[in-house]
């Protein structure tokens, strides 16, 4: 889990690591189901992939794989990287909705925003699976974020 200040490039970080595992990853099948506070979110984050993406399928030098998309749709896109048809899903954050979902990689971006029950019902269990990778960026509540170290100073310093 990452935590961090707002506006450090978490969600960015996040993309570009996805980006990378559908382009490099030699799995294949579902890779990565994506997560956020909202669907809108989680697909804000996979479309920031797709542009990554298709920055390298345009660019691609001649002795790189060749990759091309299977699938591309506002919820999911799917890449075959010479080996396997990696997938990632922005997936609903309800529970119902979410119930079996299998993939190799889960992503939660916001993870401390998320719904207790969303967290205690879904994710936990999620996570107990030991062959599952997870990723959760996240910026901490304004409240848990401490104060600027103060500075002392000794008044017979030099």
């Amino acid at each position: 889990m990452v935590s961090d200040a707002r506006a450090q490039g978490k969600t960015t970080t996040m993309s570009k690591f996805l980006a990378t595992l559908l382009l490099m990853s030699p799995v294949g099948g579902n890779l990565v189901f994506l997560y956020s506070t909202s669907l809108d979110r989680a697909q804000e984050v996979l479309r920031a992939a797709k542009v990554i993406i298709d920055w390298v399928l345009s660019d691609t030098p001649t002795w790189a794989p060749r990759f091309s998309k299977v699938r591309d749709n506002e919820r999911m896109v799917s890449i075959f990287n010479g080996r396997a048809v990696n997938t990632a899903v922005a997936r609903p954050k309800r529970v119902e909705s979410c119930r079996g979902d299998a993939a190799h990689c889960v992503m939660v971006d916001e993870v401390a925003f998320v719904e207790q029950a969303w967290w205690e019902r879904f994710l936990v269990p999620t996570f107990n699976n030991a062959n599952r990778r997870t990723a959760q960026p996240n910026t901490r509540p304004a409240h848990a974020i401490s104060p600027s170290p103060q500075v002392h100073t000794h008044h017979n310093a030099p």
